[in-house]
């Protein structure tokens, strides 16, 4: 579950997505978007970025355009 406000603003939204990790040529994170509220037109979306970094405190991937982002996990 991601939840958020888009910028600039006081809209907020909440998405959850399915994930699973593929290897194949690399090793890769797949999400497809299975609930989005309030907007749900971007349920059934879906893509993969490569794995670059995974540990208990920090997610880094590499997105198709070569952006390394590094998320923080919650414990």
């Amino acid at each position: 579950m991601s939840w958020g406000t888009y910028p600039d603003t006081d809209f907020g939204y909440k998405v959850r997505a399915g994930y699973e990790v593929k290897v194949k040529f690399g090793t890769f994170s797949c999400l497809t978007i299975t609930e989005s509220s309030p907007i749900t037109d971007f349920v059934g979306e879906f893509w993969c970025d490569e794995i670059i970094e995974l540990t208990a405190e920090t997610f880094t991937f590499k997105s198709s355009d070569g952006e390394l982002t590094t998320l923080y996990r919650m414990p």
